[in-house]
């Protein structure tokens, strides 16, 4: 209770918490119904789906923690603002594929522009730690990342697949097979700038909030 209140004085906390979540909220939803719209929208089998989204993942999800960290160290030095302003800068690059991606016909087209989204949706993952240890006393840094967590944890594993199934299963009467793809872009046109605007927010606050 101590730390929550300790960290819980500083905007900066909640709004990257919130962010991370939403931003979770979009992993954790992407990641488990984007086999089933790649089976169903482009009738590939299990393995053939494994595979295609298997690669994406891992070229994309390295790219984007590798840059992430790097690009926010890299500027960060000189303004603390980079480690919120280059998230959000990449969730709002990845918006734009992630929609085309969902909704092209073919294949190749749908690797090329999912790798984008793919990527620019994990850049957020180091900044966010490294501010959540940056604004928390030195004592205090093991149980405001567990803090942390659970907040992103709840709202994006516990909310975030059952929030695209259910739109799903709502426009199935509507759409049939096509519902999964309206379901994941209406929950992109959604997420994605709500999660830019929670880090451009921390921008406001997160110099002051800085430990050092």
């Amino acid at each position: 209770l101590d730390v929550l209140r300790r960290v819980g004085a500083k905007p900066t906390f909640w709004l990257v918490s919130l962010g991370s979540a939403t931003a979770s909220m979009l992993s954790y939803g992407l990641g488990f119904w984007l086999p089933s719209f790649i089976a169903r929208s482009h009738g590939l089998d299990i393995s053939d789906t494994s595979k295609f989204l298997g690669t994406v993942a891992i070229t994309g999800g390295i790219a984007g923690i590798l840059l992430g960290g790097y690009l926010a160290d890299h500027f960060g030095k000189r303004d603390r603002r980079a480690y919120v302003r280059i998230p959000a800068i990449a969730f709002l690059i990845g918006f734009p594929f992630l929609l085309a991606g969902v909704y092209v016909e073919s294949l190749p087209w749908v690797f090329a522009l999912l790798l984008v989204p793919q990527a620019m949706g994990y850049v957020w993952a180091g900044p966010s730690v490294s501010i959540i240890q940056n604004i928390a006393p030195a004592s205090m840094r093991t149980t405001a990342s567990a803090i942390y967590l659970l907040i992103v944890n709840f709202i994006g594993l516990g909310v975030g697949t059952m929030v695209f199934g259910i739109l799903s299963d709502s426009l199935t009467s509507s759409y049939g097979d096509a519902a999964l793809r309206y379901a994941i872009m209406i929950c992109a046109v959604i997420l994605y700038p709500l999660t830019a605007a929670l880090y451009f927010a921390a921008a406001r606050r997160i110099a002051e909030d800085w430990q050092g």
